[in-house]
């Protein structure tokens, strides 16, 4: 192999590898071999702390340090993304996934009309449309025809799901303990 060749193939997926990094598609978790993409992370992280910041006003006594509200942001958003791939797949395997998809997006479609609740859900976590309906819209139907399937309340359905999932994050900061995440001791 000639040295401008191979030079040209190292500069090629060092500038791919990069721009990867910088568009977020790379896991900061699996769950059963299913990626979150940390441009996911992201989008939800900063969500979260609009969502925060917009009615900290409501409990000024209960605030907490900006270092601390961003390590439980990190570990509620993490664990959030975690619960919604299991139910996710829970719901496709249970409806089919044509069947599943077409109940979310009808149902979605249903919320995301009206204007007033879209544009409250945007300005309070400072996002767009596209990620209040992605994000926010999707994960309140997701949990919602949850409920409508299984016996249990949906939060004891996932404390149930948790230990017996294939789960590794990859955020420093934070370590799956096998039933949540928690911050890195």
């Amino acid at each position: 192999m000639n040295k401008p060749y191979f030079f040209g193939v190292v500069v090629g997926v060092v500038v791919v590898v990069a721009g990867m990094w910088i568009v977020g598609f790379y896991p900061v978790a699996m769950v059963q071999h299913t990626p979150i993409f940390a441009h996911e992370y992201r989008v939800n992280l900063a969500m979260a702390s609009s969502y925060y910041e917009g009615v900290a006003w409501l409990t000024e006594s209960d605030r907490i340090s900006p270092d601390d509200l961003e390590m439980i942001l990190k570990e509620i958003v993490v664990t959030g993304l975690i619960d919604e791939v299991m139910v996710t797949r829970y719901l496709s395997d249970e409806l089919g996934k044509t069947t599943y998809n077409n109940r979310l997006e009808e149902r979605v479609a249903e919320l995301a009309q009206d204007g007033e609740f879209m544009a409250q859900l945007g300005s309070i976590m400072d996002a767009s449309d596209k990620d209040v309906r992605a994000y926010f819209l999707r994960t309140k139907v997701r949990y919602e025809m949850l409920d409508e399937i299984i016996e249990e309340d949906v939060l004891t359905w996932l404390d149930q799901q948790r230990p017996n999932a294939d789960i590794q994050v990859y955020v420093p900061e934070l370590v799956w303990n096998g039933s949540e995440v928690v911050a890195r001791d």
